[in-house]
């Protein structure tokens, strides 16, 4: 028989209702109403294992004979959803300090469509890659006219080796400049001038605008690569 454990309030009451109700873990999902064992003991692990509970389980143990206590219910799930919320949190900073740590600067074409054409071709030929231009690491610390003397230069040479068309996305209509994480990016001309600042900061891998969410291209194109 598997021993479960769980580090959440609400997992440690199922398997204390589990364990109280003497039967193993296929006879009692079926005892509180799953026809199929199966998906009721992936509903009970988890619950078990992450904290967060399918509301169709919890309907059906509540209904059955081992019910637990209504008051003791209500404060592991109150429990448990402080811990997950805190875990969420937890991981949307450490996920926000690696891209950090890992970031680096890089100048992109700006294309005319927000979304490809063809998200399957726009993948399969390499995305965003294709008018990402990485730059010196250390070109943020170098004096402002050096900076846009190089970025006019990778400017001109790309628009002319690109004649000034992405793949499956239109024309490019400028470049931003990404110098690090956290900044508001810096435009350019398709020559290369300086025209101002845009309130988008780094993303890492560029950004890939779906039916008005923004998608990390990488995730959507690993998927069709696959």
């Amino acid at each position: 028989m598997k021993t479960r454990s769980s580090n959440y309030p609400i997992g440690k009451l199922l398997i204390k209702t589990l364990n109280e109700s003497g039967l193993s873990i296929q006879p009692f999902v079926e005892a509180i109403g799953y026809r199929n064992s199966s998906k009721g003991v992936r509903a009970f692990d988890h619950t078990v294992n992450s904290g967060v509970h399918l509301e169709i389980f919890l309907q059906l143990l509540n209904a059955s004979r081992f019910a637990p206590d209504p008051a003791e219910l209500e404060r592991a799930l109150n429990e448990s959803e402080v811990i997950v919320e805190r875990e969420v949190e937890e991981a949307r900073l450490a996920r926000i300090e690696a891209e950090r740590q890992a970031f680096r600067p890089y100048l992109q074409g700006v294309p005319e469509y927000d979304t490809p054409i063809s998200i399957m071709c726009f993948c399969l030929t390499g995305g965003h890659s294709r008018y990402t231009l990485p730059v010196p690491h250390d070109l943020p610390d170098w004096p402002p006219a050096e900076q846009h003397r190089h970025v006019r230069e990778l400017v001109t040479r790309h628009f002319a080796e690109s004649k000034g068309r992405t793949l499956y996305m239109g024309r490019i209509t400028g470049y931003r400049l990404f110098r690090r994480y956290d900044e508001p990016a810096m435009l350019y001309s398709t020559e290369g001038v300086p025209i101002g600042v845009n309130p988008t900061t780094a993303l890492p891998k560029g950004e890939l605008s779906i039916g008005g969410k923004t998608l990390d291209p990488e995730h959507v194109c690993s998927l069709i690569n696959a």
